[in-house]
């Protein structure tokens, strides 16, 4: 179904940070109890790194039933200079506003509960702005019109650094035209290489970030040198 699958397309390496009330913490399976840090500062070590984007998820906004924690995210702007994703508690247009608008973000990432304000962000800020995030769920084509790009999710393999699902990234990559992001579970380079021959277009991770020496910048040199078109200064 994709034609934007071109093989001279850079692919993105992608660190994902979990807030929790203005902590960076470390995710298994969509639950996190064990603090790793301070948002901020993480934010500011990976600019160092050559990162291609961020993605910023308030793990705990949509349990409490309240907004994204806007301060943390603005003062992660403040010190970010590539793309930022955030997600977590988004449940209404003002929210989106603020992210957007005050906070310093360029996308907006959407779980199935608020996929239906895909329509009204695509028309104020754009489709590119749109993010949806998915993992045994599957947005409708109608939906999909809007989203300019998907993160494939595992609850299985989040957190586990055992690997990504290669074959739900195959399924989604072979069912949507937008750019897929492979989530949960990177624990090696070589994962990241099999998710880009899995069709994604970017991989994320996280704890392998955090409880290895590797850098991304060092994923992208592998990955480079497997064939793959990277961005490295």
């Amino acid at each position: 179904m994709r034609e934007i699958h071109d093989t001279l397309l850079r692919r993105r390496v992608i660190p994902t940070l979990l807030l929790d009330h203005g902590k960076l913490v470390k995710g298994r399976q969509f639950q996190a109890d064990r603090v790793v840090g301070n948002p901020v500062a993480a934010a500011r070590v990976f600019n160092l790194r050559e990162v291609d984007e961020l993605v910023v998820f308030d793990i705990s906004a949509r349990r409490e039933v309240r907004p994204p924690d806007f301060r943390t995210i603005t003062n992660m702007a403040e010190v970010n200079f590539v793309p930022l994703t955030v997600g977590g508690g988004i449940n209404d247009r003002s929210d989106v506003r603020r992210l957007m608008g005050e906070c310093g973000a360029d996308k907006v990432a959407l779980g199935s509960g608020a996929w239906h304000l895909g329509e009204d962000i695509a028309n104020a800020y754009g489709r590119q702005s749109v993010v949806f995030v998915c993992s045994s769920n599957h947005p409708s084509r109608a939906v999909l019109q809007n989203c300019g790009e998907l993160i494939v999710q595992s609850r299985e393999q989040d957190g586990t650094m055992t690997g990504y699902d290669l074959e739900a990234i195959r399924r989604m990559v072979d069912s949507v035209d937008c750019p897929v992001v492979a989530s949960s579970g990177c624990g090696s380079f070589a994962d990241m290489d099999a998710a880009l021959s899995a069709g994604a277009d970017a991989v994320a991770a996280g704890a392998f970030w955090q409880f290895t020496k590797n850098t991304p910048l060092e994923a992208k040199r592998y990955l480079g040198e497997k064939g793959w078109p990277m961005r490295i200064l």
